[in-house]
């Protein structure tokens, strides 16, 4: 979380720092001038402001009394180098402030002004759509985790959890959450959603994003995610066009693949994606962002690995937008591999290739379809029998 603060007068604050707790940084001129005590009576009130608001009048009518450099120091509550209605609005704040009982310093009124302010400006830094939290559940008991990253400088978490049975929403400090659900969800046709939504309270003002993370529990991102993985270079090639599927080629992910798909990462993802975060954002991004390479255009990629065509040239066919997921899903570590069918497999017409992974002996079919032609051709991880169950794949 970014928060910008505007410049202070050089010598009245050298830090601040916004949190619960006031930093106390006395301003005293010689004439005994300390911050908001335009009066100079010992305390912070009305009067201070009706004060400043007097000389901001007199002055923008050229009838203003010349006051101190300490004076006119001890009235530029926000250290702006002016004398402006607005800092009588922050000297009632501060009085307003002080009226509820707490006694901190009459000095500290800088500190909340700077505070309040900051709080209008706060940037979280963060792209709020890719956020995402960890999700895992323990069938043996039906207990759901899920877990997120910290963000810095913020009071809480308002967390909500959406159930058949209603909404359960608590106030959290931690980054982790667990629930005991009272059936199965990874067998289950119910729906579970959370969202969780990050706030800073300071003083009297409450601030949070538009929107946090807000995601459905996923049973397929739970398995994707919790996948014993093993990192390979390479991934075969089965033929699927006849009555009995065989081995056809293996590809391999190469140095300069692996370099392709480091760059893209770096470009695209956040800290705050799993696993199946990061595949399907790329899966998307390829659905979204592929041209369509027919005709001659294919020439310009015939010889390139896949994600070469795909995330440098940014182009291909089925093969390529296919391919350039597997490589990304063996380079992870799954077992990934291809598949060459027909799409009409009736008329042995059609001629197409998309993946297939299996993660604990279940085949999950992936195809990456483009936006333009075959734009309807698009799932992710849906749960199939396997394509090559049985093969023979020693060659």
């Amino acid at each position: 979380m970014k928060i910008r603060n505007k410049k202070i007068i050089s010598g009245l604050l050298s830090t601040v720092i916004c949190s619960s707790v006031f930093t106390a940084v006395p301003v005293i001129a010689d004439d005994m001038f300390i911050l908001g005590d335009i009066s100079n009576d010992g305390s912070v009130d009305a009067v201070d402001a009706t004060e400043i608001l007097q000389y901001y009048s007199d002055k923008s009518t050229g009838k203003a009394v010349e006051w101190s450099e300490e004076k006119k120091q001890s009235a530029d509550i926000d250290g702006d180098g002016e004398i402006l209605a607005i800092d009588a609005t922050w000297v009632m704040m501060y009085y307003a402030y002080l009226s509820t009982g707490d006694n901190k310093q009459i000095s500290d009124i800088r500190t909340y002004a700077e505070c309040i302010e900051s709080l209008e400006n706060i940037d979280f830094g963060l792209d709020m759509p890719d956020l995402h939290a960890s999700q895992s559940f323990d069938e043996e008991t039906n207990e759901l985790s899920l877990s997120w990253k910290p963000v810095d400088n913020i009071s809480g978490y308002k967390f909500e959890f959406f159930s058949p049975e209603g909404k359960t929403e608590e106030i959290l400090n931690d980054t982790e959450y667990k629930i005991t659900l009272s059936e199965n969800i990874m067998t289950s046709d119910n729906t579970y959603s959370y969202k969780i939504t990050p706030y800073v309270d300071l003083y009297d003002v409450h601030k949070e994003p538009e929107k946090w993370i807000n995601e459905k529990v996923n049973p397929t991102k739970i398995i994707v995610d919790s996948a014993e993985l093993t990192p390979h270079d390479t991934y075969p090639l089965y033929n699927i066009k006849g009555d009995k599927p065989f081995y056809s080629d293996t590809y391999k992910v190469t140095d300069a693949d692996r370099k392709i798909m480091d760059d893209f990462a770096e470009e695209h993802f956040t800290p705050y994606m799993t696993n199946y975060d990061k595949l399907e954002y790329t899966w998307r991004w390829i659905n979204k962002n592929i041209t369509y390479a027919s005709g001659e255009l294919y020439k310009e990629i015939w010889n390139d690995s896949w994600v070469s065509a795909c995330m440098v040239k940014k182009m291909g066919q089925c093969l390529q937008y296919n391919g350039g997921l597997a490589e990304m899903l063996a380079y992870y570590g799954y077992d990934v591999y291809m598949l060459e069918l027909w799409t009409n497999h009736a008329e042995k017409t059609g001629q197409h290739f998309r993946g297939e992974v299996n993660i604990n002996d279940q085949a999950y079919s992936i195809e990456v379809g483009n936006d333009g032609k075959y734009s309807g051709w698009m799932w992710f991880f849906r749960p199939t029998e396997s394509s090559i169950a049985g093969i023979d794949d020693e060659n």
